[in-house]
């Protein structure tokens, strides 16, 4: 009976030692990326790029994208801003002003 029980303990810390190794090797290959799955050799579908808009269009838009919110344009202040700074202050203030529009120059 001694012999049987030290068998079977024996049997049981044989089998959880292979389900800590293969628990380990679960963990390992769900924890990094798969490169398998990813190798897909298909193009990106983007969207176009809409076109850019010239700093008299940005600047029509920036200051109706104003007085529709009940400011005053500063021509000052407007002729400081870059092209970047102005389109994003564009698409900023039309964001505000229509919240589905979402995409900018």
């Amino acid at each position: 009976m001694i012999n049987e029980l030290k068998k079977n303990c024996a049997i049981a810390l044989v089998a959880l030692s292979l389900g800590i190794i293969a628990g380990y090797f679960v963990s390992e290959s769900l924890s990094k990326p798969n490169t398998a799955i990813a190798t897909n050799t298909a193009p990106a579908t983007t969207a176009p790029a809409a076109p850019k808009l010239s700093r008299a269009e940005l600047e029509q838009r920036y200051i109706k994208a104003v007085v529709k919110q009940g400011f005053r344009v500063d021509e000052t202040n407007l002729n400081a801003l870059t092209d970047k700074q102005l389109n994003d202050e564009v698409a900023r203030l039309e964001a505000i002003s229509n919240p589905k529009v979402t995409n900018s120059n």
